[in-house]
Order: C-alpha cells, then sequence, then structure tokens
C-alpha cells in the first residue's frame, strides 16, 4: 500500500505493507500571529509548570540559545518577547547571554 507524507513543501509516498500500522500526525496550522504565539509559549514553557518569567525571577543569568540558520526575521521576532520578559524578572543586558549555534 503507499502511503504519503508531507515533507516541507511537498510529500513524499513510501510503499509500506498491509500489515504495519501507520501513524500520521495532523497538519498544524499556520501560525498567522507570531508575536501571540511566542507570548503563548512563553507563559508555558514546553514541559515546564512555571512560565519563563517565573523561572527567570529564580535566576541572576540567562542564556539564549538561536539557531543560526533560521531565518533574521522568525529571530527577531521571537527575541524581543523573551528579552522582554528577561527584563521583566529582573535581569539587565548584562545578565542575558546570547549564542547562535546551528
Amino acid at each position: 500500500m503507499n502511503h504519503s507524507f508531507a515533507f516541507q513543501h511537498s510529500e513524499i509516498t513510501f510503499e509500506i505493507p498491509d500489515t504495519a500500522r501507520v501513524f500520521q500526525s495532523a497538519p498544524e496550522s499556520k501560525i498567522v500571529d507570531v508575536y501571540t504565539s511566542v507570548i503563548k509559549h512563553l507563559l508555558r514553557p514546553l514541559g515546564y509548570r512555571q512560565s519563563l518569567f517565573d523561572l527567570a525571577k529564580k535566576c541572576k543569568t540567562a542564556c539564549v540559545v538561536v539557531d543560526a540558520l533560521c531565518p533574521p526575521d522568525f529571530i527577531d521576532q521571537m527575541i524581543g518577547p523573551i528579552v522582554k520578559t528577561l527584563h521583566a524578572a529582573g535581569m539587565s543586558h548584562n545578565d542575558i547571554l546570547f549564542l547562535a549555534a546551528s
């Protein structure tokens, strides 16, 4: 049996035996408002029960890791809310380290 899987902007088709069970995640909806989405995830980081603000209040410094291969406009949209949250938690510019990695 042939199954098509989403890949980047197209699909890839595989022939998979009929006896195999195939699990395919639902396609994610496109994020229309990036700023709102970033704020929502800062309030509830993956796997944490506290917001970034609450976590940052307990720390003296922070390291923000950025994917160096990510488009610059996307990074700009992400960094602003993160830095504002860290500043609101009491950190200064000198307390925040940015690490660009690929």
